[in-house]
């Protein structure tokens, strides 16, 4: 998914070349410390002629700038310069013809200067070379999680494709099934990177087409087999476990045992082997975590018969660690701690393709988790998936996990008492689709998120692949459709975990979700901010945040830095995104978008601002150096379809014929709506979520 330039002469350090259709990369040449730290010399900090697809190479070591224009052969332009001097010449802001490579030079009136030479070419997206199509697996025992992400392959060009494309996904498993928390088909997923789960046994053909705009650019397909659980586990290497001797709907040849002690049937647990708990029995359990095997699968935990979910009280310890176990699903189980004191999942390495489908836990310290040893002679975690979960009313955190090709999948998570609602510690390749989760800190109220998205600090990640080191930052993550509710102060916060941590997050989509101030159990922080990002590469589009019920102060997305080293966050680009509040609170400023002062090269573009009560409204505060904005409105009426239904997830936002947003906007890399309605419609674009 991604391509780096790699150093070549010592002392060197380059940054990845993490590409967004208009970016500016910087290459410094610094031995390892800031560039403040080595060279007071003033550099060029920004250089853009503000054009869609645009991409900036600034090699400060090398004096050199260059530019790359999307398919424009006009070389006549006029830049945009911020610098680091007292002065430059030639002056920004004037057009000059750049046929052939201009020199600039930038110095301080202390007498330090330094020379840049600017090239500019042309690129085509005409031939982008053939997508790359990556199966996590494609052969393995049902229910089967299988990670999908496409890449694209051109030696030529070192743009990654992530962020510009439309990724369309059939997993070609139609049985008709969509998720109760969103009602979107199951078969079928939009983005770079998706994930699927195989229920039914046999082969299934993944159709991938990739376009732009009406354009496709190519296609490809993977097969992926699945093996019927009934034969893989048939006869004896089924263990169904009864407190009684109801074996109702137990799979004929099956081994069975009566126990209302389950630490007798752990053992059973070994590769290849099923264990199938009656529906409607219950258990209790104590310091069961570490009693089952572990191995490299396949095993099942399940359930066998009708009716309600196999129910386990932990009365103490954890009821399953899943370190270093490999190839588990672990499904249709209901778990239960009234006392929040206990664990219901655990473990800190090893473990790999874990699937969580169809559980429900409440109660917990954490109500699901996992943690993570840096130690490289572990295996990488990797291929965890939570898919159609119910977790609830945990002591700290609702979910606390990380992996590699993580996917969480139409689950839901709400109420933590003291902390975050799901905290995702690192994802690199990860998509976290159509959840809905509220409810953070809601009897502390010291103020958690809903969401917290960071990764590893940059000390810990390893240099060796495979191993248990974290060798890779959070990126490449897709976070769409889905539902967030009230947590303050910061709902969705994507970025370090705290004003210290070194975590560079990278290449992030965040598209077609909803969040509602009121919607969920309130805490008692003032929600503040709906979506906070201190990340790079991060493009915000087709959302709607509603700030309406809750606290006096609000801005709809903010764009900040957080962290100790990290670099100023660039290259954030916000596309039609709808931010409504409502209520007259006098004398509050209120924000749809804010900008800090230390990011770069940001883009906002389409977004609609609706305000109605508000004395003080702003559409776009921007404080850093945003390369490009239009197109976005401030409109006190914006005449939505039902912005006002007492029943937030009933809100409709859609524009109503006669609304100022229609065919207002400029055109923009985004090509459908919060609906999947195809752009533009009518005359031009609709600024805000939705295209009429």
């Amino acid at each position: 998914m991604r391509k780096k330039l790699l150093s070549i002469y010592a002392g060197a350090v380059i940054l990845s070349l993490l590409s967004l259709p208009s970016c500016t990369i910087r290459l410094f040449n610094t031995d390892g410390e800031t560039p403040e730290a080595v060279d007071k010399t003033p550099r060029i900090e920004l250089f853009s002629f503000g054009l869609p697809g645009e991409r900036v190479i600034i090699n400060d070591s090398a004096g050199t700038i260059a530019v790359s224009l999307l398919d424009t052969a006009v070389l006549t332009q006029t830049p945009t310069i911020l610098h680091t001097g007292d002065g430059i010449d030639p002056e920004a802001g004037e057009e000059r013809d750049f046929s052939a490579p201009v020199s600039y030079r930038v110095w301080k009136d202390s007498g330090e200067e330094r020379s840049y030479t600017v090239s500019v070419s042309a690129y085509s997206l005409a031939n982008p070379g053939s997508v790359t199509l990556t199966a996590s697996r494609t052969t393995g025992v049902g229910p089967l999680s299988v990670f999908f992400s496409a890449s694209f392959s051109d030696p030529d060009d070192p743009a990654v494709w992530f962020h510009e494309y439309e990724f369309e996904w059939d997993f070609g498993d139609s049985s008709g099934e969509t998720w109760a928390t969103t009602g979107l088909s199951k078969n079928e997923a939009t983005g770079p990177v998706a994930g699927h789960v195989y229920e039914r046994p046999g082969s299934f053909t993944v159709n991938l087409t990739v376009r732009q705009g009406g354009t496709t650019i190519d296609t490809a397909s993977v097969t992926v087999t699945v093996d019927d659980p009934d034969t893989a586990y048939s006869g004896s290497k089924t263990v169904c476990v009864s407190p009684d001797s109801d074996f109702s709907g137990a799979p004929p040849g099956a081994l069975r045992v009566v126990t209302d002690d389950l630490s007798s049937i752990a053992h059973y647990a070994t590769a290849g082997i099923r264990i199938l708990l009656r529906r409607g029995a219950s258990w209790s359990v104590s310091d069961l975590g570490d009693q089952w095997p572990s191995n490299g699968g396949p095993v099942t935990i399940g359930a066998f018969g009708t009716g309600d979910s196999p129910f386990i009280t932990v009365n103490e310890g954890t009821f399953l660690d899943i370190a270093d176990k490999r190839d588990w699903r672990i499904m249709d189980l209901e778990l239960r701690d009234d006392t929040k004191s206990h664990g219901v999942f655990g473990g800190n390495f090893g473990m790999q393709r874990i699937l969580f489908l169809r559980v429900k836990t409440r109660g917990f310290v954490d109500g699901i988790s996992w943690g993570h040893w840096n130690n490289a002679n572990y295996r990488v975690i990797d291929q965890m998936a939570i898919v159609e979960c119910d977790i609830a009313e945990a002591e700290e955190n609702v979910g606390y996990v990380g992996s590699e090709r993580l996917m969480i999948l139409g689950s839901t998570f709400a109420n933590a008492a003291q902390s975050h609602v799901l905290r995702v510690w690192q994802a690199y390749q990860g998509v976290i689709s159509g959840n809905i989760l509220s409810g953070s800190s809601v009897s502390s109220g010291s103020g958690r998120h809903a969401l917290k998205l960071h990764g590893p600090d940059e000390v810990e990640i390893g240099e060796e692949r495979n191993t248990g080191n974290l060798a890779n930052r959070t990126e490449y993550v897709v976070v769409s459709d889905n539902v967030f509710g009230s947590s303050g102060p910061w709902p969705v916060n994507i970025a370090p975990q705290n004003a210290a941590a070194d975590e560079r997050l990278a290449h992030i989509i965040f598209e077609r979700n909803r969040y509602f101030a009121d919607f969920g159990e309130p805490n008692g922080a003032e929600q503040l901010i709906g979506l906070r990002i201190a990340a790079s590469y991060v493009t915000v589009r087709n959302n709607v945040i509603d700030g309406s019920g809750w606290g006096e102060y609000f801005t709809g997305i903010e764009v900040t830095r957080d962290g100790g080293e990290i670099p100023d966050p660039r290259n954030v680009a916000i596309y039609n995104n709808t931010i409504y509040k409502s209520g007259n609170k006098e004398g509050e400023e209120w924000f749809g978008i804010r900008i800090r002062s230390d990011v770069r090269s940001s883009i906002v573009k389409n977004n609609l601002v609706s305000f109605p009560d508000c004395g003080r409204p702003t559409l776009l505060r921007d404080s850093g150096q945003t390369r490009s904005s239009g197109g976005n409105l401030l409109a006190p009426d914006a005449a939505f379809a039902n912005a006002g239904a007492a029943t937030p997830r009933d809100r409709d936002f859609t524009l109503r014929s006669g609304s100022p947003g229609i065919d207002e906007g400029v055109e923009v890399p985004v090509y459908d709506d919060i609906q999947g309605n195809e752009r533009p419609q009518g005359n031009g674009y609709d600024v805000g979520a939705g295209e009429r």
